[in-house]
C-alpha cells in the first residue's frame, strides 16, 4: 500500500507567495529608485540656484568696481590736471619776482 502525497496545492501556494514577494520587492525598489530620483533632481535644482545667486553676487560686485575704477580714472585725469595747473602757477609766480626783481633795479639804476 503506498501512499501518495499531491504537493501540487502546496507548491503552487509557495509559487504565489514567491511571485507576490517579488512583486512587492520590486515596487518598493521602483518607489525608492523614483524618490531617490526626485531627491537627486532637486538637490541639482537646488545647487543651480545657489550658484545663479552667487553669479548674480558678482556680477554685481563687478559692476560696482568698474563704477570705482572709472571715478578712480576721473579722480587720476583731475590731479594730473591740478597738478598741471599748480606747476603753471608755479611759473608764473617765479616769473613774477624776477619781473619785479628787473623793476627794482630799473628803478635804483634809474634814482640817484
Amino acid at each position: 500500500m503506498s501512499i501518495e502525497i499531491n504537493l501540487l496545492p502546496w507548491r503552487e501556494r509557495q509559487r504565489e507567495r514567491r511571485r507576490r514577494d517579488f512583486g512587492l520587492a520590486l515596487a518598493g525598489m521602483a518607489l525608492i529608485g523614483i524618490a531617490g530620483g526626485l531627491g537627486l533632481t532637486y538637490h541639482y535644482a537646488s545647487a543651480g540656484q545657489s550658484q545663479q545667486q552667487r553669479n548674480a553676487y558678482i556680477v554685481e560686485q563687478i559692476r560696482q568696481l568698474d563704477g570705482a575704477m572709472h571715478s578712480l580714472v576721473e579722480q587720476v585725469t583731475l590731479r594730473d590736471q591740478l597738478l598741471e595747473q599748480l606747476q603753471v602757477l608755479g611759473e608764473l609766480q617765479q616769473g613774477r619776482t624776477q619781473t619785479v626783481k628787473v623793476l627794482r633795479g630799473l628803478t635804483e639804476s634809474l634814482l640817484p
